[in-house]
């Protein structure tokens, strides 16, 4: 996590994957070309599920959404 004035950056990890969370796209940018000098990754662009939650924004309104229907939905199949 870094905060630089009005910036902010987090970045989250699980298993082999990364996710970038900012409030500034250029600060996403460049901490995606910094990594990239290191490692190879593979940009997959905007999250829509992650541990078995989808993901959904809205810019606009600057709104991310979490829900886990699909989980629950499996759940309760495998309860029948």
């Amino acid at each position: 996590m870094k905060k630089q004035e009005e910036k902010q950056i987090i970045i989250a990890f699980h298993v082999n994957d990364f996710y970038i969370f900012a409030n500034c796209k250029s600060e996403i940018e460049n901490l995606k070309k910094e990594i990239a000098k290191v490692f190879k990754i593979k940009d997959l662009d905007k999250i829509k599920e992650c541990l078995e939650m989808r993901i959904s924004r809205d810019r606009k309104k600057e709104i991310i959404t979490l829900d886990q229907e699909n989980y629950t939905k499996d759940v309760l199949r495998c309860l029948k």
